[in-house]
């Protein structure tokens, strides 16, 4: 294990502990962990945070790169507002926690992979010469981005020379799928299309699951210790 490997795990499991959730699997730990970096460095994970993504949530990836590729200031806003939301509209006296926007982040990890996954889905639909090759062309997505060797924010090949780091086979960053609602400026900055024009979903369909605290009172993502 590099240094790099080892500053990284060491974060993540901090970041655990931060959450007080330690039955938690330390790829929850980790996420968070990536996604407050980002948030605070204006910047998409390098290094070991971005193929820990790679390794477990492209989706999440995704929608970091799209913040960071934008250009705008406003785009990094948006995260902070859903952030901010989560941490005005949720009940701390049930989590043994150090820092709110940690748990706010973890609770929003299914949304933002969400995001994500409609980024995903875009690209693919435009880059497939057959709209039925689209499902195909995402999950190809990681293959055809490499990291940056540098460290910087552009993407490069040069990560590609570097022995990968092995992640436990163990882990998984288990991510419910859920429904998300854009805001006006996600969907300019995102280029997204409005959901809203069309069909509603059917509220009382069980599939359904509305935000990351559910309709059945579901309290973020799914993980634990295996």
């Amino acid at each position: 294990m590099t240094p790099g490997e080892r500053i990284f795990w060491s974060n993540a499991n901090s970041t655990l502990a931060k959450l007080g959730m330690p039955h938690l699997d330390p790829a929850h730990g980790a996420a968070v962990e990536i996604v407050d970096w980002c948030r605070r460095m204006r910047r998409r994970p390098s290094y070991t945070r971005q193929l820990f993504l790679e390794h477990q949530s492209s989706a999440l990836l995704a929608y970091l790169e799209a913040l960071n590729s934008n250009g705008s200031p406003l785009v990094w806003r948006t995260l902070e507002d859903r952030i901010n939301q989560m941490v005005c509209t949720t009940d701390f006296k049930t989590y043994a926690f150090g820092r709110p926007w940690h748990v706010a982040i973890w609770l929003l990890l299914p949304e933002l992979a969400a995001i994500g996954q409609l980024i995903l889905d875009k690209e693919a639909a435009a880059n497939a010469p057959n709209p039925d090759l689209a499902p195909n062309l995402a999950a190809i997505r990681d293959d055809a981005g490499s990291g940056d060797g540098d460290g910087g924010g552009d993407k490069t090949g040069s990560a590609g020379t570097a022995a990968k780091p092995e992640f436990p086979k163990f882990m998984h960053l288990r991510l419910p799928v859920v429904t998300v609602v854009l805001s006006d400026i996600e969907r300019k900055m995102f280029d997204l299309p409005n959901d809203d024009e069309e069909e509603e979903p059917d509220p009382g369909d069980p599939s359904v699951i509305e935000g990351p605290d559910g309709p059945n009172g579901h309290q973020g993502p799914i993980g634990g210790n295996q």
